[in-house]
């Protein structure tokens, strides 16, 4: 399976191993999955659960489980799983760990996460450990809404069953709210941030074209970085890109007051201002360099808002 880039990603292990190895988790009590499903349609047993790959990335597969109970209730999650039982595993441990923490702090950006555990993989060789467990957890399946990336403009695109490229107008709208995740998933008092968003490896969904105003909703956090001041914040915001084969996207909007935006609607414009006011301190005492797409006489303006 490609991804949304057209590239191709090594797999470790066969997804018919995989598939064997859940089938003996489920028959295990108390497992995640199983777990998860009851938190969302209550405790009555689960007799319906089917498995669908909706993506692939280098170190995880993403599915999509429909599940069933005896009661005909029914739901839908997606299950993550890392590609290998080392790396891959702890770093989907650690994801996990991060996306439980965002969602306390902004439930309505963060897809919820459920439970996660680890599936045994058998040996296939006798080199191989006879151990091989790989991470995986469940979380809430985003109805309504698709993988965001770049299209071929260089402008944001939904991956939708025909993919769909956002105006520029619309590109900017996104800009936007994912300033305003970015500043709501930030902790001022311990001064942690997360690590911007990947666009180009699905960290990222979006609500269906068809809205006038595309809501943003991060399924994936790799890293949390520490030691970080909202100066410092602003200044990441306002540095970041990513690059793809369709082009560079910028994250920070083409308008400044547009910046402003994002960050006033997730902490207020008195908060705002005083992060800018920051900023622009931290410029002039040489502890930052501002960059070229906001140069200092904007961000004085700014912090005067």
């Amino acid at each position: 399976m490609r991804d949304t880039e057209g590239r191709q990603h090594r797999r470790f292990f066969k997804l018919e191993t995989l598939a064997s190895a859940t089938e003996k988790l489920l028959k295990l009590r108390n497992n995640f999955i199983l777990k998860s499903v009851h938190r969302v349609l209550g405790p009555s047993p689960v007799n319906h659960l089917r498995f669908e790959l909706v993506r692939e990335g280098p170190r995880q597969f993403v599915f999509r489980v429909e599940a069933g109970n005896v009661r005909r209730k029914t739901g839908v999650f997606a299950m993550l799983v890392a590609k290998d039982h080392s790396g891959f595993s702890k770093s989907t441990a650690s994801e996990h760990e991060h996306m439980q923490k965002l969602y306390e702090r902004a439930p309505e950006h963060v897809a919820r996460p459920f439970d996660g555990g680890r599936i045994l993989l058998p040996a296939r060789r006798r080199h191989m450990p006879a151990d091989r467990a790989v991470y995986a957890y469940m979380a809430q399946w985003q109805q309504g809404f698709y993988e965001l990336g770049i299209g071929k403009n260089g402008l944001f695109a939904a991956f939708t069953p025909q993919p769909h490229s956002f105006s520029a107008a619309q590109t900017e709208a996104i800009r936007v709210a994912i300033v305003e995740l970015m500043a709501r998933a930030y902790d001022a008092e311990a001064r942690v941030c997360i690590e911007a968003p990947d666009v180009t490896a699905g960290d990222l969904m979006v609500s269906h074209p068809a809205k006038s105003e595309p809501r943003v909703r991060l399924v994936a956090c790799r890293r949390f970085i520490r030691n970080v001041s909202p100066a410092r914040l602003a200044h990441r915001v306002v540095g970041a890109q990513w690059e793809s084969s369709r082009g560079v996207v910028r994250l920070a909007p083409e308008r400044a007051e547009h910046l402003f935006e994002g960050v006033s609607r997730a902490v207020g414009p008195d908060v705002a201002r005083s992060w800018f006011q920051h900023y622009l301190h931290a410029i002039d005492r040489g502890r930052l360099e501002p960059w070229e797409t906001l140069p200092r006489e904007t961000i004085e303006s700014l912090a005067a808002r």
